[in-house]
């Protein structure tokens, strides 16, 4: 009876050793693949902050176009402005709504892209 526990205990032991020689023999390819992991790790998280950053920016953007819009339509509604100017204003607002839609194309395209990843 002892012998096969010495003998399981023996087996498990030089397996043991074996595992601990593999571990050390590919410690630099395991410390390698542990600093690509942080690597990477560190990369998503900046780019990640990187487009929040972005998203904010828009969203402020956003913002202050609406309010820009909106003055500018009030603007061509007043009363005191002569025709010439009231165009202006309208065409400034057909300007900033192209623009503006142009903008929203390419930040779409990047929505569609990080529901990708």
């Amino acid at each position: 009876m002892f012998e096969n526990k010495d003998l399981l205990v023996s087996g498990n032991r030089g397996v043991a050793i074996t595992v601990a020689d593999g571990v050390v023999q590919n410690l630099p390819e395991i410390i390698g693949a542990l600093r690509e992991v942080y690597k990477t790790h560190k990369k998503t998280q900046t780019f990640s902050q990187i487009v929040e950053a972005n998203i904010s920016v828009l969203n402020i953007n956003k913002e202050n176009f609406k309010f820009l819009i909106q003055s500018l339509t009030e603007l061509s509604k007043t009363k005191d402005a002569d025709d010439e100017t009231k165009n202006l204003y309208r065409d400034m607002i057909r300007t900033l709504h192209e623009h503006f839609m142009q903008t929203a194309g390419m930040a779409k395209g990047l929505g569609d892209f990080l529901d990708k990843l």
